[in-house]
């Protein structure tokens, strides 16, 4: 196997101040858009008799990301459940998730969790291939304690969430979901969609800002990136000048300053 990613996740906090939503299914038709933290409280909830210390909460955190990503659970109680007796090993965990429209059972993705002290390898691969690229990241399960406690997340806690949550997606989900398209021959995610979080952020910052603000609608990632005050900064001073960065300096965010001028 060859290991194609690696990332360390030290959980840096994001810049945005802004809950951050993304779509939930409800039911089998109907859609609600819920913040990150309650819908990883959501699945927390339905997991949390199997969850044992933080290696048991970063599996259910990761599995979580891939819920969201558009996985289904290959062997669980019902495709959004985690396997019975998952929990049994106490040093490593292995997990297998397909998509809704793969008719191939085999093809499927292979998620490996290994302990090593408060560090966690997560590999990713997709099994009944040649070769597969294998993707990886390295995770510090003590710093996913704090997320036991999602009653009332703070903002500080929903920019931990969300940190995290960037670190899988990008890391793991988008990589094995392109992998698991190819290798079966179902079409890709939007081309955009595909882009690692900080290269749409770059191409956030190419645009007006009267552009970013429409883009932000599109999805929950985007509204959450378009929703970064650095950004809004950036585009203030472009298009209305430094002179009136001075005088709009202090106050209410750059993205509400933006909106008044």
């Amino acid at each position: 196997m060859k290991v194609e990613m690696e990332k360390e996740a030290a959980f840096p906090a994001p810049d945005s101040d802004e809950d951050t939503e993304m779509e939930v299914e409800e039911g089998s038709e109907q859609k609600s858009r819920v913040s990150v933290p309650s819908f990883l409280r959501r699945v927390m909830e339905l997991e949390k008799d199997g969850i044992k210390g933080n290696l048991g909460l970063l599996v259910v955190v990761v599995h979580a990301v891939f819920l969201e990503s558009g996985f289904v659970v290959c062997d669980g109680i019902e495709p959004s459940r985690l396997p019975k007796y998952w929990n049994l090993a106490t040093v490593s965990i292995s997990l297998r998730y397909t998509v809704p429209d793969l008719v191939d059972p085999v093809k499927v993705a292979v998620l490996k969790f290994s302990s090593t002290g408060k560090f966690v390898s997560v590999y990713g691969y997709l099994s009944g291939v040649d070769g597969p690229d294998v993707h990886r990241l390295c995770l510090d399960s003590s710093k996913v304690a704090p997320l036991a406690d999602l009653v009332s997340p703070d903002v500080e806690m929903e920019k931990e969430v969300f940190n995290l949550w960037k670190v899988v997606k990008d890391g793991l989900c988008l990589p094995i979901l392109i992998d698991i398209c190819e290798k079966n021959g179902l079409p890709f995610p939007p081309c955009f969609a595909r882009l690692p979080t900080d290269l749409k952020f770059m191409i956030l910052e190419l645009l007006p800002g009267v552009d970013v603000a429409r883009v932000g609608c599109a999805s929950s990632e985007l509204r959450y990136l378009f929703g970064n005050d650095e950004l809004w900064k950036q585009k203030f001073v472009k298009e209305f000048g430094v002179a009136k960065e001075r005088v709009a300096a202090g106050g209410t965010s750059w993205k509400e300053k933006f909106k008044k001028y």
